[in-house]
């Protein structure tokens, strides 16, 4: 079985497993043809996480619907596109629903005007 490297593949259950980070990295991403947004990111470690990146309302997001387990693949690319519809259709945005549902506060600037950062240099 070949070892992928490459940064855009076409995902499947073997090929999640054959994914090796290079040598001197940390970890490593990799995003598929198939699903726009869907990627694995593997750590050296040899742990794996599915994860899902999209914008809702003009804000990047990288959401993690899950880890890598066998035979998953499938389930976790059905989750990473609800997520992203939610975001792109209805503007749900997924790591608010989350900060909300384990007690944390939200972003305490949302909504409030973009500071100038030449306006912050001393006079």
């Amino acid at each position: 079985m070949p070892r992928f490297t490459g940064d855009n593949i076409s995902f499947t259950n073997a090929t999640v497993k054959t994914l090796v980070v290079p040598e001197g990295k940390k970890g490593k991403l990799w995003s598929t043809r198939r699903s726009q947004g869907f990627f694995i990111r593997k750590f050296k470690s040899g742990k794996a996480t599915y994860g899902v990146k999209h914008v809702c309302r003009g804000q990047q997001r990288r959401i993690t619907p899950g880890p890598e387990l066998p035979n998953n693949l499938e389930s976790m690319r059905k989750l990473a596109g609800d997520i992203a519809a939610k975001a792109r259709t209805l503007g749900t945005d997924g790591m608010e629903v989350r900060q909300s549902a384990a007690g944390l506060p939200g972003n305490p600037r949302e909504g409030q005007p973009r500071r100038d950062p030449a306006s912050a240099l001393p006079r």
